[in-house]
């Protein structure tokens, strides 16, 4: 199987990207911990290009291990960062990435995660909204870092090390860790 073949679609957004902590800052906290979006960031908010979405996309700080575990993951499979955020915000996203040590990879920006995910060779996807993880997780095994708003949701892990096989040699064996977490799914 060749390395273009073995596509890992990684979400931005509160799955390598901390937004809810700078958007907490911004706003306040959010009242609902179960609910995706804070209340003073309506869907419009994020489509329409505005200095404070601009902010909280520059300065989210990385979720802790995710640059290393996606730059081990890059070593073996092909990434591609498939996020919601809109077009605007690519370059900021590029750039983003890179300042933080990602691997390169192609951004794909969508509302139509499960679409694109239809229509390519993924294997695996990491994602953490609810919408897009219950459409997924028919298509390919979906690893979910475990949110308030997507409890019971996905094959869910706590931390970025808990992916890998045997994070003393950090080493991603797909089969194994979805076996760990109970999944029956052939890839």
């Amino acid at each position: 199987m060749s390395h273009s073949s073995r596509v890992i679609c990684v979400d931005i957004c509160n799955t390598i990207a901390d937004v809810t902590t700078v958007t907490e800052g911004i706003f306040g906290p959010i009242p609902n911990p179960l609910a995706y979006f804070h209340p003073k960031t309506p869907a419009f908010f994020w489509r329409h290009r505005n200095i404070i979405a601009e902010k909280i996309f520059k300065t989210a700080p990385p979720i802790e291990g995710a640059p290393g575990a996606i730059n081990q993951l890059a070593c073996n499979y092909k990434i591609i960062y498939l996020t919601a955020r809109p077009e605007w915000a690519k370059d900021i996203t590029a750039n983003w990435l890179k300042k933080h040590n990602f691997p390169a990879g192609d951004i794909i920006c969508t509302q139509d995660k499960y679409s694109w995910v239809r229509k390519n060779p993924v294997i695996l996807m990491f994602e953490d909204d609810p919408r897009h993880i219950k459409k997924i997780q028919t298509l390919v095994p979906v690893f979910v870092l475990a949110q308030p708003w997507n409890k019971g949701l996905g094959i869910r892990f706590e931390s970025w090390r808990d992916i890998f096989d045997k994070p003393q040699n950090r080493q991603f064996n797909l089969h194994r860790a979805i076996a760990i977490r109970g999944v029956e799914i052939s890839v």
